[in-house]
């Protein structure tokens, strides 16, 4: 193979398109060489379906972000039905304009998927490591917290070991997991939003939304100022780089194994 399809660490890559190509190159380089080289067929059916799921669950992560983003509290106005008077239609605006329970579960139902799907496609990613590494001993549940039992026993000089010890130290992550975790038990947002309307554009709009600073602490505190529309955004930029840089590091493990997989012990 080439030193293009090879993908040495530190080359330098010169623009997004450029590096998506490298991340696609990586990935499809991987599926071949897994399908080609390893030879129990149970094993290569779990390196299957574990690659896939790593894709649609990023997908799903990508799109519950875009909803995120394009979510309006206008879209939640009520509207009066066709048999309601003058004065009813009068009251209903200046009383209850927005249905604000309904904005609110929507919101709540975005964040479950973004935070649940986030940290799905990098606990994903751990099982499609276990398939790509040899490993002796693997956890009976395995997260993208456990790569250290996982990888450091026998791969801790690999460089995607070296890639998850530096990534995962990073205040972003040790920020997402509560996130994730508060999501299987309650509600980020509660349903006390307030919400003005605009004379001039004559809709409805609401103040920034901003999640808690550590959902584990109730009351919330704000402090951070961490709005959903910013932050969401940047955890998805965070995961998506991490899973690309995981592939290309992947690639060069296999290289120096010769190819061989599950990648054996130095």
């Amino acid at each position: 193979m080439d030193s293009e399809e090879g993908l040495p660490r530190g080359t330098c890559i010169a623009s997004d398109v450029e590096r998506y190509r490298m991340v696609d190159v990586a990935q499809q380089t991987i599926h071949e060489l897994f399908n080609l080289r390893a030879s129990d067929p149970d094993l290569v059916s779990r390196f299957n379906l574990f690659s896939s799921s790593v894709t649609q669950k990023l997908w799903s992560t990508e799109k519950y972000c875009e909803e995120l983003l394009k979510l309006d509290i206008d879209s939640f106005t009520i509207q009066p039905s066709e048999s309601d008077t003058k004065d009813d239609v009068s009251i209903l605006r200046d009383t209850q304009p927005v249905n604000v329970e309904l904005y609110s579960r929507q919101l709540n139902r975005l964040l479950d998927g973004f935070f649940m799907n986030s940290m799905s496609t990098l606990d994903t990613l751990a099982h499609q490591i276990s398939t790509l590494y040899a490993i002796d001993k693997l956890p009976s549940k395995i997260y993208i917290t456990d790569f250290r039992s996982m990888l450091f026993p026998v791969h801790a000089n690999s460089e995607l070991f070296k890639l998850l010890s530096a990534r995962l130290e990073q205040h972003w992550f040790t920020q997402l997991l509560p996130y994730r975790n508060c999501t299987t038990h309650e509600s980020l947002i509660m349903y006390e939003i307030n919400y003005s309307f605009n004379q001039v554009t004559r809709k409805y709009g609401t103040e920034t939304m901003m999640l808690p600073d550590d959902p584990r602490i109730i009351p919330s505190t704000h402090y951070e100022k961490r709005a959903v529309t910013e932050y969401c955004p940047a955890i998805l930029a965070e995961i998506q780089s991490l899973v690309d840089e995981a592939y290309i590091t992947i690639l060069a493990d296999i290289h120096r194994a010769n190819d061989v997989l599950p990648i054996p012990a130095p």
